[in-house]
């Protein structure tokens, strides 16, 4: 009965989000779903040698001060050489950026579905001195490690922070389809 109950979820979830939202990362081998229609995919590149960087931009928001901000998800990609538990890959990876963290999000609480990941709610402020939230998980998947950040000045997270932990929440590997191929 689980088995059936789990099938049937996952052929729900491949009907209700289109292909235009589930997004694929070949090279991590994992997906995550944009929130909705006003997210779009901007720039696929390669980085700092090995490094992949997916980008994806979500339409303005105006805030209070008649800006329109622009929120952001990142996703970057490397080979990791040695196995690693994610605890430390996401060790190494705070030293290199550093924010204030508010909140450590984690799959056994239920916050994120992908197990070999750590996630963090935190802020910064950047060279224009405008305050910055961000959500950020990292994630050890096969032999990849995966740095999944969003990012927003605070003026608009209010309106986009549920946006992020939802796509957050839905990087995990790809669901079986379980419709026959014609």
């Amino acid at each position: 009965m689980k088995i059936r109950l789990t099938l049937l979820f996952c052929f729900f979830l491949e009907t209700v989000f289109s292909q235009t939202l589930v997004q694929k990362l070949p090279e991590a081998g994992l997906q995550f779903i944009l929130p909705d229609n006003q997210w779009s995919a901007k720039k696929r590149e390669k980085v700092n040698g090995n490094m992949i960087l997916y980008n994806y931009k979500r339409e303005p928001i105006t805030d209070s001060l008649n800006r329109g901000i622009i929120a952001n998800i990142s996703v970057l990609i490397e080979d990791i050489e040695n196995p690693m538990k994610v605890s430390t890959y996401s060790i190494e990876k705070r030293k290199e950026v550093a924010f204030a963290v508010s909140k450590i999000l984690t799959w056994k609480k239920g916050d994120l579905m992908l197990q070999q990941s750590i996630g963090y709610e935190g802020s910064y402020v950047d060279q224009n001195k405008n305050l910055h939230r961000i959500l950020v998980v990292h994630a050890i998947w096969g032999k990849k490690g995966v740095q999944f950040i969003c990012d927003a000045t605070d003026s608009i997270w209010p309106m986009v922070k549920a946006e992020f932990l939802n796509a957050a929440k839905s990087l995990n590997k790809p669901f079986v389809s379980i419709r026959k191929k014609k």
